[in-house]
C-alpha cells in the first residue's frame, strides 16, 4: 500500500478528479430535482384522479418501458444536436424533469396504498388536489421517493454512455 497514490490521484492536474466528482453530483441534484417533481405529480395524477383516458395513458407509459436505449439513443443524439446541447450538461438534466417511465410506476403503485379516506377528508377541509398532493401524499410517499432517490443516484453515478455521447 502506497497512501500517497491517493493525494496523488486527487492532485493529478491531468486528470482532475475532484472536478469530475463534483460534475457528476451536480448533474445527480439536478436530476433528483427534476425526477422527484416530475414522477411523483404523474404518479398522483394516475393513482389519484379520476379522467378519461387514464388508464391508456398508463399503459401507453407502462410500453414505454419496453423500448431500448439502443434504439433511443441515435435519435435524441440528433435532437439533442439540433437543439444545440451539444457539448453541455443539459442532455444529461432536462429529460428528469419529463419522467421516467419506471419511477412513475413505481410511485403509482405506492401511491394506491395510501388510503383515498385522506384525501376525501382533506377535501371535505376544502383542499385543492395540489395541496393534497404537498401537504398529504408526498410526504407519505417519501420511502419510495428515498428508493428513487437511490436508484437516481446508482443511474448517474454509473452512467458513462451519457456523458460520453454528449459532452466533449
Amino acid at each position: 500500500w502506497h497512501w500517497e497514490n491517493f493525494s496523488r490521484a486527487l492532485t493529478n492536474r491531468n486528470l482532475p478528479f475532484l472536478i469530475f466528482t463534483f460534475n457528476t453530483l451536480k448533474i445527480f441534484a439536478l436530476n433528483v430535482i427534476g425526477s422527484v417533481i416530475s414522477c411523483t405529480m404523474c404518479a398522483f395524477a394516475f393513482s389519484r384522479m379520476k379522467f378519461r383516458g387514464r388508464k391508456v395513458l398508463f399503459n401507453f407509459l407502462l410500453i414505454t418501458m419496453l423500448i431500448p436505449f439502443a434504439v433511443l439513443m441515435i435519435p435524441t443524439f440528433i435532437m439533442f444536436n439540433k437543439v444545440g446541447w451539444y457539448g453541455t450538461i443539459m442532455p444529461l438534466v432536462v429529460p428528469a424533469f419529463f419522467g421516467n417511465a419506471f419511477f412513475i410506476f413505481l410511485i403509482t403503485q405506492y401511491m394506491k396504498t395510501i388510503p383515498i379516506a385522506l384525501d376525501e377528508a382533506a377535501i371535505i377541509d376544502g383542499a385543492n388536489y395540489f395541496q393534497i398532493y404537498w401537504r398529504i401524499i408526498l410526504p407519505l410517499s417519501m420511502p419510495v421517493v428515498a428508493v428513487q432517490v437511490v436508484f437516481l443516484f446508482l443511474g448517474t453515478w454509473g452512467d458513462l454512455l451519457g456523458p460520453l455521447i454528449y459532452l466533449t
